[in-house]
């Protein structure tokens, strides 16, 4: 790493609770050896388990083939996990691991502090051979909370960042809200049959918010606050094992700006709002129909969905020896790669694999947008072309 760049805080996107007391004490004496051609002892992958409330991890290292953990941006919950070879049918003809079990996991390298990854609920179980492997799988997004109960729901008289609140609390969990602009009330919003991890993610996608899970905190964070942070970092090409960067910029999705229209009844008027990307190539503009109480909503339904529209025109993937310094929703730039140095980046996935070979660290990146929403009165008439 070039710089002495210490590693971020949990923001923007917050972590989980550390896990208890303990320390990686029982990993310590991990069978697993520093790759061929390390000097140091810092090469060494590490990790520890915590389940159901008891460190396991030296009870598990010899039969552990791989470790992994994923954190995402944007609806996706953070997922691990745990790969042990299984010939002796130690696990796979056992009473445990059960769904709904949890599973409480740090990862690093030995001799150093374990960064904590958060708490994970049980989800599934797989056996493959031969020879036999037996892997259990962790989600954030608890199987217990009620997130994925089917519910017939109106919220009246709130805004966004209120019925998330309303959700949470319902849920036996917090919510994270930093609020979009501007932050208009509904006289009326209704989830009709909808799980309330289904309706969040929608309602997230219709006004600029990106939509996690973290433990037991349901997170929304503005598009437009995430990507105006100061970059974590600057990755440089030699620190990079492997690479790949896609620019899509005069693609078919690009826009210019996107105009959202409604025609309300009550008013006998059509409202509409605007967004404008003062940075996209091209000149088109995307049009949309929603319904509306007032133009604020519309001004941003449209910068939403302008926003989503350009928000993949530069992507790119990078496979790093294993770090913690970039978490999922950090923004960095990178050092290089040519054209490319001069984007601006968010993280949007950060995977990380320990095994015995090693520690690497994979991320997708996508480009951050530019972008300002506005009320503005429009007219839309049908136009007749005729042949001269």
């Amino acid at each position: 790493m070039s710089g002495t760049l210490p590693l971020p805080p949990a923001l923007p996107l917050p972590l989980p609770p550390t896990p208890p007391a303990g320390g990686a004490a029982s990993a310590a004496t991990a069978p697993w050896q520093p790759p061929v051609g390390a000097t140091t002892s810092l090469a060494v992958p590490q990790w520890q388990v915590v389940y159901n409330g008891t460190d396991i991890s030296g009870d598990i290292l010899p039969m552990v083939t791989q470790v992994s953990y994923q954190e995402n941006v944007g609806g996706l919950t953070a997922t691990m996990a745990v790969n042990v070879e299984d010939t002796l049918y130690r696990f796979q003809r056992s009473s445990y691991p059960q769904q709904g079990d949890t599973i409480q996991l740090s990862i690093g390298y030995a001799g150093a502090a374990l960064v904590p990854c958060g708490s994970f609920d049980i989800d599934s179980f797989e056996v493959a051979g031969p020879p036999d492997t037996f892997t259990m799988h962790g989600i954030q997004a608890g199987i217990r909370n009620g997130l994925r109960t089917r519910r017939n729901i109106a919220y009246e008289n709130m805004t966004v960042p209120e019925i998330a609140q309303a959700v949470a609390a319902r849920d036996g969990m917090t919510a994270v809200i930093t609020p979009t602009s501007p932050n208009v009330v509904y006289k009326r919003v209704t989830q009709h049959m909808e799980t309330d991890l289904y309706f969040l993610h929608r309602l997230a996608n219709l006004h600029n918010y990106e939509f996690t899970i973290r433990g037991n905190q349901l997170v929304f964070y503005g598009r437009a606050t995430l990507e105006s942070q100061a970059p974590a970092d600057t990755i440089a090409r030699a620190q990079v094992i492997r690479f790949a960067f896609s620019n899509q910029s005069l693609a078919h999705l690009s826009y210019a700006s996107a105009l959202v229209t409604y025609q309300n009844p009550s008013a006998k008027a059509l409202q509409s709002g605007k967004a404008t990307n003062p940075a996209a190539a091209s000149t088109d503009q995307l049009r949309l129909a929603h319904r509306l109480e007032q133009n604020q909503q519309g001004a941003l339904r449209a910068q939403s969905a302008l926003w989503e529209a350009n928000m993949e025109q530069a992507t790119a993937t990078l496979t790093m020896p294993g770090t913690m310094l970039y978490r999922a929703g950090n923004t960095v730039n990178v050092k290089g790669f040519g054209v490319w140095d001069t984007i601006k980046y968010l993280v949007k996935s950060a995977r990380h694999e320990l095994a015995p070979t090693g520690y690497a660290t994979y991320l997708s990146l996508r480009n951050v947008v530019a972008g300002s929403a506005a009320s503005e009165k429009v007219a839309l008439p049908l136009q007749k072309v005729q042949a001269p």
